[in-house]
């Protein structure tokens, strides 16, 4: 039988949107419509909001002699992180470093770089729980070394990376830059920006609007557009901005940041019990680490049932889950990331991503296990 209450297990992905932030967007969209870079009255008083929003995020985030950047989403925001500061950059070196769990918007702005323009890119793996080694990475850097990008919290398997601890290390043995996707991260855990050049985030995923995103990066650090255009955003991002958008982002960051600690203390609760309920079931091995990954992400493999089994299982219970990357859905492929662990073959044909929000209830979980435990048994092969 299928529930009729809908357990969505896909906040990883993206969340619903939070209701204060659309009753603010939507008033925003029939009001100030405006296009920003007008001279008359209205396209000033919206040209005064958007600006009081990229000074207030920045303040939220205590980011000081750094420029906001608005932009589409993460996506944009990673490719220019990269690809623009590469480019403006090359004169003091062509070598980058990255990880093999990146995002595929940072993976493939690397690929592109080292394909296209002859910059030389470092790939690190990470250790068994999905955290770098920061041995691997000092002896990873050299003289030429440009940029190093390392996710906060990777999006298939939680695991939280150390910003703070490599940003450090990065500083103290070479002159490169550091960025962090932290789209994952905001919301979740502590941000730490006292050694990070650039970071990118993006609104869906704290409860803002799709489409909406942003990328901050220290003033002194040079950029060229991606595309060519008008002089908005600095220059670095031309065309007619988003407004409503770009106005309502502070409040979605606010919101974000004012309720992080009441919803890891559920979020934990939840997590710990789904480990707990499903650590002794033989078929189940964990992909994700309990101890060393975001509360709102576990990452399982139910042994000898494919991936694309499970999910469409789950669907007729109204159990929405994935299987990795929604940016890289095909769920045939295998994962770069679980490889990237070591995790065995089996393993990353099995995957399946269940991410939690704080409507969930423990007894929610009970079900979402026992349901799982049922298909498991149901369809192994």
């Amino acid at each position: 039988m299928s529930y009729n209450k809908i357990f969505y297990l896909d906040n990883v992905s993206t969340n619903p949107i939070n209701p204060e932030v659309l009753s603010t967007y939507t008033m925003l969209l029939e009001k100030y419509y405006a296009n920003k870079s007008s001279i008359h009255a209205l396209g000033r008083e919206v040209y005064k909001l958007h600006e009081k929003s990229r000074e207030e995020v920045l303040s939220l985030l205590n980011v000081k002699n750094s420029r906001l950047i608005f932009t589409a989403g993460a996506t944009e925001a990673n490719n220019m992180a990269i690809k623009s500061v590469a480019m403006a950059n090359k004169a003091q070196g062509k070598h980058l470093i990255t990880t093999n769990i990146e995002h595929p918007s940072v993976h493939s702005s690397f690929k592109f770089l080292e394909e296209y323009l002859d910059f030389e890119v470092t790939y690190l793996d990470v250790e068994a729980d999905g955290r770098i080694d920061l041995n691997k990475l000092k002896a990873a850097l050299r003289e030429d070394t440009l940029l190093v990008s390392i996710m906060a919290v990777n999006n298939e398997v939680g695991a939280i990376n150390d910003v703070a601890a490599w940003t450090k290390l990065v500083k103290d043995n070479s002159k490169a830059y550091t960025h962090s996707d932290m789209v994952q991260a905001l919301g979740n855990i502590d941000l730490d920006f006292n050694n990070l050049d650039i970071a990118t985030f993006s609104a869906h995923k704290i409860n803002g609007v799709k489409g909406s995103g942003f990328l901050v990066i220290r003033d002194h650090i040079d950029m060229v557009p991606l595309i060519s255009g008008g002089d908005q955003e600095f220059g670095i991002r031309p065309g007619t901005e988003n407004s409503p958008a770009n106005i309502v982002l502070a409040k979605t960051v606010r919101i974000a940041l004012e309720e992080q600690v009441e919803k890891n203390e559920k979020l934990k609760a939840l997590k710990d019990h789904f480990y707990d309920s499903l650590k002794d079931n033989p078929q189940v091995r964990f992909n994700s680490n309990q101890e060393h990954s975001v509360n709102t992400l576990v990452n399982i493999s139910v042994l000898g049932v494919n991936s694309e089994i499970m999910l469409n299982a789950l669907g007729q219970e109204n159990m929405y889950v994935s299987a990795g990357s929604t940016c890289q859905s095909d769920v045939h492929k295998r994962s770069r990331v679980l490889m990237s662990l070591d995790k065995p073959l089996e393993n990353q044909q099995t995957r399946v991503r269940i991410s939690l929000n704080t409507d969930l209830t423990i007894e929610d979980i009970d079900t979402i296990v026992l349901k799982i435990t049922e298909i498991g048994e149901k369809y192994a092969v």
